[in-house]
């Protein structure tokens, strides 16, 4: 895994004022009138009064893809996902068999 070196993992709950493709079809009582709840988890790169920026994805040469930005206004929750770090399993000595005489 590539971490951000000083850059957290978070979840960010927020509400997305969503809309529907040119090709769906409604009728008025079906109308979805209210955001849906989405939780969207990322590396945190920038979080200031204007809202957070979260990536999805770090590659090798320090560049970035999956990029949100999510506005302040819109946001629930931001939690941090602790990282575990990676500690190799040491193996004990092999069983040795020996073979029927």
């Amino acid at each position: 895994m590539i971490k951000p070196v000083g850059k957290v993992l978070v979840a960010v709950t927020w509400r997305d004022p969503h809309g529907t493709g040119k090709t769906s079809c409604f009728y008025e009582h079906e109308l979805p009138h209210s955001c849906v709840m989405i939780t969207t988890y990322g590396w945190l790169m920038r979080k200031d009064e204007k809202g957070v920026s979260l990536v999805g994805e770090m590659i090798g040469d320090a560049s970035m893809r999956d990029y949100t930005f999510v506005p302040t206004e819109l946001i629930d929750a931001i939690e941090e996902i602790p990282i575990r770090s990676h500690t190799p399993r040491t193996r004990g000595p092999k069983a040795t068999v020996q073979a029927p005489k």
